[in-house]
Order: C-alpha cells, then sequence, then structure tokens
C-alpha cells in the first residue's frame, strides 16, 4: 500500500534543527524528497556527538526517505538545477535566515511564477517578520523566550530547559501540518501558497490550556499553592529490582472515563506488594490528598517493597487495582517494551555504509495508505546523479558538473 503523498515531490533545503524533521515526516508519509545541501553539507552534519558513519546522531534522526544532492548554491549552475527541481515539485521548505532565500533568488515570488501550484514553507526561530527576525536563535533560547521552562524543574528553584530540540521538533510538526492543509487548498483552489510557521509559535500552540490558565494567574496561584506551570512537580518514579516506574491513581478520582475507583484500592496494593501495616494505617496517609502531599515519606516505604520485584511484577499489582502505572524507560530497555513491539515503533533501515540501523516508527496510522521507511539518512551527494539524470542532464554534462565543483556526487566505494 502507498503512502498518502506518493506521487508528491519535496524540495528541502532546510538545514540544521529545525525544517529537515518537516521534510522527512512528508516522506514518511509517501512524497519523493529531495534534500539539496551546499558541498559541505546540511550543518546538522556535524552537531555530534554521537556519530553514526561520520554523520551525526542528530542528522541521522531527521533526514530518511530523502534523496541528496550537493551543489555549490552560489553558482549559476547549482541555481539553475535547483530552478528545475522547484519547477517539478509540490512542496517547497526552507529554514534559513529570513531574507536569505530570497537573496538567493529562490524566494516565493520568484518561485510561484515559473510553479504557481508550488506550497513554499518558510520555518524561522522568531517568524519572518517583526523585531526579532534576525536575531539568532537556539532551541535553549527559544524555550526560554515562551515560558516552557517554567513547566520543568521544581518549583521555586532555576527553571530547566527540554533536554533534545524539542522547539525545533514542534516548529517541524506544526509546519508538515500547514503544508498538508494548504495542499488540500491547492485541490479546491488550484493554486499553491507561502506557509509560514516558527520555533516561537510552536512553542506557544504547545501551552493552550495553560495560557488560558494563566488568564486569572492570582487565582490560579490560589487553587494549586504554586505557579500554573508547576501543576505537576517533577517526579523521578520509583525504583523497583530493574528500572523506576511511574505510578499514580491509588484511591483518588477515577482514572478512566467511565469507571468508578473502587475504596480501598490504595490499602490492598500496598498490601500485596509488602508495605508495612503500620504504614497503611498512619494517619498521614489516610486519604488520597494527605498521600500526595506527603508522597516524599511514603516513597522510601514503597521502594522498600519494591527492591525484590521487577517493574513488571509491581505494575501487574497496580494494574489490578486500575492504577496508572508505566516503565521509566532507558534505551537499553525501551524497544523490549511488548507495546513498542506490537505497535512496530522499531524499525530497521539500511544505511549505504552504516549498514542495519535502527529507527522509529511513524507516529501516525493510516491503515489505507500508511507510510513506510524507505530510506535511509543519504550520505551527502548520494543521490546527485540520479537527480540530475532525472532533469534531463546526460551523463556526460552531469561528470562536467561534479568536475567543475558545481555540484558533489557521493559514490560507494
Amino acid at each position: 500500500m502507498s503512502g498518502p503523498l506518493e506521487g508528491f515531490t519535496v524540495l528541502d533545503l532546510a538545514q540544521g534543527d529545525s525544517g529537515p524533521l518537516c521534510a522527512m515526516l512528508l516522506g514518511d508519509a509517501g512524497a519523493d524528497v529531495v534534500k539539496a545541501e551546499p558541498l559541505e553539507g546540511d550543518w546538522a552534519r556535524q552537531l555530534g556527538p554521537p556519530w553514526v558513519d561520520g554523520d551525526s546522531g542528530f542528522f541521522m534522526g531527521m533526514n530518511r526517505n530523502k534523496r541528496s544532492i550537493a551543489l555549490d548554491f552560489a553558482h549559476a549552475g547549482a541555481k539553475e538545477i535547483l530552478l528545475k527541481l522547484a519547477e517539478k515539485a509540490d512542496v517547497f521548505v526552507e529554514s534559513f535566515r529570513p531574507g536569505l532565500i530570497e537573496e538567493m533568488g529562490l524566494g516565493y515570488e520568484a518561485l510561484s511564477k515559473i510553479n504557481p501550484k508550488l506550497v513554499f514553507c518558510s520555518i524561522s526561530p522568531y517568524d519572518q517578520t517583526g523585531p526579532y527576525a534576525h536575531k539568532a536563535a537556539s532551541d535553549l533560547v527559544l524555550q526560554g523566550m515562551a515560558g516552557v521552562h517554567r513547566f520543568h524543574g521544581i518549583v521555586e528553584k532555576d527553571p530547566v530547559k527540554i533536554g533534545f530540540n524539542y522547539a525545533g521538533a514542534v516548529a517541524d510538526y506544526y509546519a508538515m501540518q500547514a503544508i498538508v492543509a494548504a495542499l488540500f487548498w491547492r485541490y479546491r483552489s488550484g493554486v499553491g501558497q507561502k506557509v509560514e510557521t516558527s520555533m516561537l509559535r510552536g512553542m506557544l500552540a504547545t501551552q493552550h490550556n495553560y495560557i488560558i490558565s494563566d488568564s486569572d494567574p492570582d487565582a490560579a496561584t490560589a487553587q494549586t499553592g504554586f505557579n500554573i506551570g508547576h501543576l505537576n512537580p517533577p517526579n523521578i518514579g520509583y525504583k523497583t529490582k530493574d528500572i523506576p516506574i511511574f505510578m499514580s491513581g491509588l484511591g483518588g478520582a477515577p482514572r478512566s472515563p467511565g469507571r468508578v475507583q473502587a475504596t480501598g484500592v490504595w490499602e490492598k496494593f500496598c498490601r500485596s506488594v509488602g508495605v508495612p501495616e503500620e504504614v497503611i494505617n498512619d494517619p498521614r496517609f489516610d486519604t488520597p490528598e494527605k498521600r500526595t502531599k506527603n508522597d516524599a515519606l511514603l516513597k522510601p516505604y514503597y521502594e522498600e517493597a519494591f527492591k525484590d520485584k521487577t517493574a513488571a511484577e509491581v505494575m501487574k499489582l497496580l494494574d489490578e487495582v486500575d492504577a496508572v502505572c508505566a516503565p521509566i524507560h532507558n534505551y537499553d530497555t525501551l524497544f523490549t517494551d511488548p507495546n513498542m513491539l506490537a505497535q512496530e515503533m522499531k524499525l530497521e533501515m539500511n544505511h549505504a555504509t552504516a549498514g542495519k540501523l535502527n529507527t522509529f516508527g511513524l507516529a501516525w496510522k493510516l491503515p489505507g495508505s500508511p507510510g513506510s521507511v524507505r530510506l535511509a539518512p543519504p550520505k551527502l551527494g548520494q543521490h546527485t546523479l540520479e537527480i540530475l539524470s532525472s532533469l534531463g542532464y546526460s551523463a556526460e554534462a552531469a561528470k562536467e558538473l561534479v568536475a567543475k565543483r558545481i555540484v558533489r556526487a557521493w559514490t560507494e566505494k
């Protein structure tokens, strides 16, 4: 079965930590994604360690299902190739600093003249216009700018950033959503359009309910006892014999729609794992509210009871009382989880030089047009000759472009 975007072509000029993931997701959905890189490659290739056969893991994680062509962007011959690619493309994705793509002669106004149906997507840190449009930025800076730090760390302590490239990833998911919406509009109207999003917009959009709550911060603080951003203070879980677990819902409100929480749930669970009777009868723990407040006092008793039980054994007992629970995985255990494997969230791909590599499964399910992982992240210029041939360049002309360093071609040794 084909992906929903099979037959669509994406020209991907994005580099770094915002933009490449968007194009990759379009590729996962079946589109043919041509990644046009400068001769030295997407700068994310150098964002290591870790490294996978000379390219960073950072790059490898955002560039599967793409074909790479490497060009000297400053050369007129390379611009001619890019224009030919843009003329045939359905989608164009770029993440240069605002204004640079226009200076290159590849802005929306120029490309829409040769391809009126083109959906042109620009992804930037702070948006294409405005007082911050040309400011340098990073994921760390943008998380702070958007106030995301206040959701992490410990109340009344310094804020903590999310450890991975969160702002870039969120912007790319919203960009893909906007591109698909623009393609649907093109289906209805017959014309393309320019799509814009930014890392900052994505960071703000993820805070939907908290921004509403902060409309009345005094009331929110009075209700929770601390800033609304800390509705759930950090929880590092509970140690077991092997890996830690998260757990909640022991005797509080029902954790699932349509279910009624039975009484005595916490007591039943504690006895099943071997928490001492004197702890179960301690007045400091006799209501769900007190147990939540005094969780730090309860934690040593839980962990003493769990120390000879695996996470799976403890969670089986938690499941029996309909509590919320989950293992806290590391990368050694994550893809041994039966649910992860059942959902096909671990896949393999064959890299040109590194051989078999693990990758994550698609984040969505479309049974009628499921999409797939077809190509591993490309070596720089791996598909240059193939792409030039598809544009009508003869083998001799392509060799001349390589010899003149207008393009770069990777060949398997």
